[in-house]
C-alpha cells in the first residue's frame, strides 16, 4: 500500500523471539464439566445429582450404563421422559466429554 503512493516503509527488524508459552487445551473432563453446567445441570442439577418431584429426574452422576448407551440417550432423547434429544446441538465428542466428567466424579 505504501509503495503504491510512493512512500517507502522503513525496514522493520523482526521482533526478538520469545520462548513459546504452550496453551494447554482443557481436558475432556474439564470441557465436560463446562458443557454439563450449560446443557444438563438445569434438569440434572449440579454434578448430576438429579431430583425433581418424586425423583423424576434421574441421578446421572457416576453413570454406569456405559458410554454407548449414554451417547445414544443424549443424542436421541428418551421417550416417555422429559429427556430431549441433543443431536445437532452437542457433538459426539462433547457428549463423550460430559460422560467422562460424570464418571470421573467421586462416588456418593
Amino acid at each position: 500500500m505504501l509503495a503504491r503512493y510512493g512512500a517507502v516503509a522503513a525496514s522493520l527488524a523482526p521482533p526478538e523471539s520469545k520462548a513459546a508459552i504452550p496453551i494447554l487445551a482443557p481436558t475432556s473432563s474439564e470441557a465436560g464439566r463446562s458443557l454439563f453446567s450449560t446443557a444438563c445441570s438445569h434438569c440434572h442439577r449440579a454434578e448430576g445429582i438429579g431430583g425433581g418431584i418424586g425423583g423424576a429426574i434421574p441421578t446421572i452422576r457416576n453413570y454406569e450404563g456405559g458410554q454407548e448407551k449414554f451417547l445414544r440417550i443424549v443424542q436421541n432423547g428418551k421417550k416417555g421422559t422429559p429427556m430431549g434429544a441433543f443431536k445437532g446441538i452437542l457433538t459426539e465428542d462433547e457428549i463423550l466429554s460430559i460422560y467422562q466428567y460424570l464418571t470421573s466424579l467421586p462416588r456418593q
